[in-house]
């Protein structure tokens, strides 16, 4: 019967490789990450470990926002989404329901319409021109302007001048929104709200 053999403990070699390609790999992930998440690192026994833990401030704003799962619950969404009541009321108080309209018409309006606009201009132009354009940690984005005034040009075609020229300040609610949450449901549910809300105060069906 051939002796036991005594451990020595040593590292396999093969070990050795994997743990120090891990290592530079952890390194290369440290370097690159997001200035709203910041490298923890502490000790137990001889071993270390990191955490990354989220800070409650970001230098870009943008890039803080984006960590906001439900943007439907958080509070600064509910107010946009509320904000135009009193302008409904204003209009409902002076004007009353000046003109009637179909149930086609009204979900036309509504919901087709801004659904197919929010996919035009917050998800393909507004995305494409933010690729381009330089980053800044403007609340709103040179991109959205710039698609802002894109989507109030695009009303003058069915609408007057001020008519088109008054879709500019919620274009931009609409374009905010999509930067915040990087979602186009936001920019969608507002839209849809915001001329639901309208229709229903101007008129009847």
């Amino acid at each position: 019967m051939a002796p036991a053999t005594k451990q020595t403990g040593e590292i396999k070699p093969s070990t050795t490789y994997k743990h120090l390609l891990f290592k530079k790999r952890r390194e290369q992930q440290l370097t690159n990450l997001s200035p709203s998440v910041t490298p923890f690192t502490y000790s137990l026994g001889t071993k270390k470990f990191t955490m990354l833990i989220p800070i409650a401030m970001s230098s870009n704003p943008m890039v803080e926002q984006t960590a906001i799962k439900h943007f439907y619950r958080e509070k600064r969404f509910l107010f946009l989404l509320f904000a135009p009541l009193p302008m409904w009321i204003y209009l409902y108080a002076t004007n009353g329901r000046g003109y009637t309209y179909t149930l086609e018409f009204f979900l036309t309006f509504a919901v087709l319409y801004p659904v197919a606009e929010e996919v035009l201009f917050r998800g393909l132009i507004q995305p494409a021109l933010g690729k381009k354009l330089p980053t800044s940690n403007a609340t709103i984005s040179t991109a959205n302007i710039i698609t802002s005034l894109l989507f109030s040009a695009a009303h003058l075609i069915n609408h007057s001048p001020l008519w088109a020229l008054a879709t500019f300040v919620p274009s931009l609610v609409y374009g905010y929104t999509m930067d915040r949450y990087k979602t186009l449901y936001a920019p969608i549910i507002l839209h849809c709200g915001y001329n639901a809300g309208y229709f229903a105060v101007a008129g009847s069906m």
